[in-house]
């Protein structure tokens, strides 16, 4: 029977953020299921939108016996602390030594890790794992889009697969993908050709929606490219906040023939290049960002969303939220809302205290409280807004589904929410708690902000 070790070990890594992800991090999972090891992983990773949790499903069809190892990640953050590198690291190779004979290797990774001591966290990944077993054990690993690829991740893994969507909704699909290219190696018992391109800018997060042009078609041109001659081919955007010599968007191609592999990768270069100005729009800051808003409120039918675009907001631009709120607070026009909104627990922390404080006066009575806004502060950088709010009547708790469900699960809660009230227009802010990571969906309008434009850090890489 074909014997496939897996694990599964990622990390979105933002190096202009305050706080380092450390072992425990890894160890309570954050926005991830909790880390596990052994036979736990093979009961963790099922039935959810997570790259590993596909490859066991498609694994399992194939007729395959699985030797896991570990299974961790974190929520986004600053570098990944040396300490949590090494250990799990350690226990990912010594799994994979312990399994015994085995004919392949999956790892579900994410691509942009940085530690404190390697720049390519996937890089030394791979090359550890290479080490271990060889150069003829076949090695394939699933990526985020926001992969910062590396000539080291492409040259220790005999293939790379990214994600297609972003807000991500195809993780598990990504791993499922990973397991048939990997049973193609293992029948042709030949290894593909390889093309990797990385591309000469860099392309900022709010423009990388794939439901939106240019993104949807580069990703509808990359699908209708592959063929028996190239089985698989992928674009990753990259994650700029990294901020690494590799970071940026890449195109890697795998092909019967170094040709066919090498055609299919500059047909991709060629096109992502050629949109180039269309990735080029706006970044407000947050006093544009509140002006326009409320210029679009003026007219708008439908709700106005104010949201920090980067990817997993809160975990990276730590001042932002706060920021367009005591914007907001500042106007004459409108009133600040009672409580946060979000729900990242290591830059922006929950506070249901804040709703809970509304919640004690009568909502019969509306009242005007002093409230403080937005988490607790990772960073001496900011602080919390302090305003007033006019309360007005709250709704019900809810719960819904996701479909397809995050990489937790599917099951979603919100709290009570504190409304918020100034004449006629009501704004409302939700305390949230959950068991999975959010992904958002498209807006019926966006509005970008920035707390502050990425030049006034002097990058280490330009």
């Amino acid at each position: 029977m074909t014997r496939i070790a897996v694990g599964g070990f990622l990390h979105e890594t933002n190096t202009f953020a305050p706080t380092k992800a450390t072992y425990d991090d890894f160890v309570h999972g954050g926005g991830w299921p909790s880390m596990t090891r052994g036979a736990e992983v093979l009961k963790v990773m099922r039935k959810i939108n997570a790259g590993l949790a596909g490859f066991v499903e498609a694994a399992e069809a194939y007729g395959w016996e699985l030797a896991p190892t570990i299974a961790t990640g974190a929520t986004p953050s600053a570098h990944v602390t040396k300490d949590a590198f090494e250990r799990i690291v350690k226990d990912m190779v010594d799994g994979i030594v312990a399994a015994g004979p085995i004919d392949a290797v999956y790892l579900d990774l994410h691509g942009a890790m940085v530690t404190e001591h390697h720049d390519d966290g996937e890089g030394e990944i791979l090359a550890r794992v290479r080490k271990a077993i060889g150069k003829d054990i076949p090695l394939v690993a699933s990526l985020d889009l926001h992969a910062n690829v590396s000539a080291e991740m492409i040259e220790h893994a005999d293939a790379l697969i990214a994600y297609r969507t972003y807000p991500h909704v195809d993780m598990a699909d990504t791993g499922r993908a990973c397991a048939r290219h990997l049973a193609l190696l293992l029948n042709s018992r030949q290894p593909l050709a390889k093309a990797f391109r990385q591309l000469p800018f860099l392309i900022a997060i709010s423009w990388q929606c794939t439901n939106d042009q240019p993104a949807k078609g580069i990703y509808q041109k990359l699908a209708a490219l592959e063929s028996d001659a190239v089985p698989t081919l992928s674009f990753a955007f990259g994650f700029p906040a990294a901020d690494i010599k590799d970071c940026g968007p890449s195109v890697f191609a795998y092909g019967r023939t170094q040709a066919d592999a090498d055609a299919a990768a500059d047909s991709m270069v060629a096109l992502v290049e050629s949109h180039e100005n269309d990735f080029d729009g706006p970044i407000y800051m947050p006093d544009e960002g509140v002006l326009l808003a409320m210029k679009l409120a003026a007219s708008a039918s439908k709700p106005i969303v104010i949201a920090d675009t980067q990817d997993n907001p809160g975990a990276a631009a730590i001042p932002t939220p706060r920021a367009c709120c005591a914007r907001w607070c500042a106007t004459e026009q409108v009133r600040p809302p009672a409580s946060s909104a979000t729900r990242n627990r290591r830059a922006l922390r929950t506070r249901p205290a804040s709703v809970r404080q509304s919640r004690s006066t009568s909502a019969a009575s509306p009242v005007f409280r002093a409230m403080r806004l937005t988490g607790k502060p990772s960073s001496s950088r900011s602080s919390p807004t302090a305003g007033s709010s006019r309360r007005g009547h709250f709704t019900a708790d809810a719960t819904w589904t996701w479909d397809p469900p995050p990489a937790c699960g599917s099951a979603m809660f919100a709290s009570s929410s504190a409304p918020t009230r100034r004449s006629s227009q009501t704004r409302r802010c939700t305390a949230m708690s959950a068991s999975s990571r959010p992904h958002r969906r498209s807006w019926s309008t966006r509005v970008r902000c920035t707390s502050a434009p990425i030049s006034s850090r002097s990058p280490r890489n330009c």
